[in-house]
């Protein structure tokens, strides 16, 4: 079969390195990788809902004047 040259090749039609973490399908990520990424995740939601809260409160104290 040939090689079909994609835009991420290299000069020899070698995939870049740079792009493997990419191809890495989620169930094939280890233990530590999966907590690392739910970790994160927990803590951005954590952010999120922390500033719809303080706009909240925001928006309710405009009121209350």
């Amino acid at each position: 079969m040939p090689h079909i040259a994609r835009p991420d090749d290299n000069d020899r039609g070698e995939r870049d390195r740079l792009d493997e973490p990419f191809d890495v399908a989620l169930g094939e990520r280890s233990p530590a990788e999966q907590r690392e990424r739910a970790t994160q995740r927990l803590a951005a939601l954590g952010e999120m809902t922390g500033g719809i809260a303080h706009d909240f409160r925001n928006s309710r104290a405009a009121f209350e004047i």
